[in-house]
């Protein structure tokens, strides 16, 4: 018993690093001509997010399909994944991989994919090649929100201040006000319906404005208003 409790103590740091999540994505295509298979990987274009975790295909059946898996978020608040859907079901890990690397696959521009949050959600889609204008309709509320920021960016931002006021403790409006500091120039006398990053950073939480993304965020922000 005493070597039992031992050999835990000693694991017990590997444990407390995994933070395992369980998922569930289910897809309805509305259009199912050339919906063959679906596939969904947490690699993706976007190297800071991708990870080799995940990779599976079902075959879509009377235009639906759902996946089940897990993930360790290792230290991570969320796991992107990619969905794609595609007439071929023999297309493999390796090959996704060295089509991303390559920027061969997904095309920039198209629409035959969709970048989500690994967590339980229903999509429904409107076909093999309107992946990306697939949006939740039960469940994944992180997802939900990514896509509300999509859409008020698609905009114009109009509805940005209010989307962040309604939403100051999620990651999704940090990740917002980081994606428009990275476009914005303090040089410049342009008019937003947003103001400047700052103003959007002050809408945050203060969990988010405490966290370690948040404090490097914020000194990016006092550099840049400093030219």
């Amino acid at each position: 018993m005493k070597a039992k409790l031992v050999f835990c103590f000693l694991l017990s740091p590997f444990c407390l690093k995994a933070q395992i999540t369980k998922f569930t994505v289910k897809g309805v295509v509305a259009d199912t001509a050339g919906a063959r298979y679906a596939y969904l990987t947490s690699l993706l274009r976007r190297t800071a997010l991708s990870s080799d975790q995940y990779f599976q295909m079902v075959p879509i059946k009377n235009g639906k399909f759902e996946f089940s898996g897990t993930v360790d978020l290792k230290g991570k608040p969320n796991q992107y994944g990619m969905l794609i859907i595609h007439r071929r079901g023999n297309i493999s890990k390796k090959e996704m991989e060295s089509k991303l690397d390559n920027f061969l696959w997904p095309s920039r521009g198209t629409s035959d994919y969709k970048e989500l949050i690994l967590e339980n959600m229903v999509l429904s889609i409107p076909s093999a090649t309107q992946v990306k204008k697939a949006r939740v309709i039960a469940g994944g509320a992180f997802t939900a929100l990514d896509d509300a920021y999509a859409d008020t960016y698609a905009d114009g931002m109009k509805d940005l201040v209010a989307l962040m006021r309604a939403h100051p403790d999620d990651l999704a409006s940090l990740n917002m006000v980081a994606n428009n500091a990275a476009g914005f120039s303090y040089r410049d006398t342009i008019k937003t319906y947003w103001g400047t990053p700052l103003t959007l950073f002050n809408l945050l939480s203060d969990r988010l404005k405490n966290s370690k993304e948040g404090k490097a965020l914020k000194m990016r922000l006092d550099n840049d208003s400093k030219l």
